[in-house]
């Protein structure tokens, strides 16, 4: 979350409505017309934000995630969220944001939660996969072009 202020309810100062737990995560699109937020708690999910006109587009991943959502990114080409939670799998669950379908899901690292603190989504190769692939089940593929980063 470098550079992303984020307090509670609160993103640059900004409340924000429609979590009912405190925002854990938060990206933003290249363009910077979109956010995305996700939240600590028992059922946490994702809140998709139309910056320009300053509202709700909708919600991800509700009961996809445990415990907390450690960090989330966008796909270079915007049209995806990838994002891990702080189940003791640390699953990763890639949302399309046009249908809001979870469209792959991986366990990145058994461990302690929270041991991932980034994600880096580093090419289009897989976005253009997944669109030719009948969904992009292929978990496989995840894994070529995601990192994250956390403690050893």
């Amino acid at each position: 979350m470098t550079g992303h202020q984020v307090t509670g309810h609160h993103v640059y100062g900004h409340r924000v409505t429609g979590h009912d737990d405190d925002i854990s995560a938060l990206t933003i699109n290249q363009k910077n017309t979109l956010a995305v937020t996700g939240q600590m708690g028992k059922s946490p999910y994702l809140i998709v934000w139309d910056l320009v006109h300053k509202k709700q587009l909708g919600k991800l991943g509700e009961g996809f995630f445990a415990r907390t959502i450690c960090c989330l990114t966008f796909s270079p080409c915007g049209n995806y969220i990838a994002a891990i939670g702080a189940d003791d799998r640390h699953m990763m669950g890639i949302f399309n944001l046009k249908t809001g379908l979870l469209e792959a899901e991986i366990g990145v690292q058994n461990g302690h939660p929270p041991a991932i603190n980034n994600i880096v989504w580093l090419s289009n190769s897989m976005e253009t996969t997944m669109d030719t692939k009948m969904g992009g089940k292929q978990d496989g593929l995840l894994m070529q072009e995601i990192v994250t980063i956390g403690n050893s």
